[in-house]
């Protein structure tokens, strides 16, 4: 499974994004975060990215159950500074 967005920031300065998932119910809403990731965390980082670039991540095999709604959002980081707002929710689904 892979989870996209895109990254911009204002200085034009590269970054990461920071990529949560959480389960949802059937309007989007979520409701559990989901560990994607073996950290401390449970999220995945990109590596530094142009500014205005659409970052792709792969959520590893076994993260995710099959026929199972999620949400995922993310926050940038450009070395310095950290993005004050998660973005809006991206709803989605692992069929199977």
């Amino acid at each position: 499974m892979q989870l996209k967005n895109k990254v911009t920031d204002a200085d034009g300065d590269k970054s990461t994004l920071t990529f949560e998932v959480w389960t949802a119910d059937a309007a989007g809403n979520p409701l559990k975060k989901v560990s994607i990731a073996d950290n401390e965390w449970g999220v995945i980082v990109s590596p530094y990215v142009a500014s205005g670039s659409t970052v792709t991540v792969d959520v590893p095999v076994g993260k995710l159950a099959l026929n199972t709604n999620y949400v995922f959002h993310t926050s940038a980081f450009d070395g310095s500074l950290y993005e004050t707002e998660w973005s809006p929710w991206a709803k989605f689904r692992a069929a199977g």
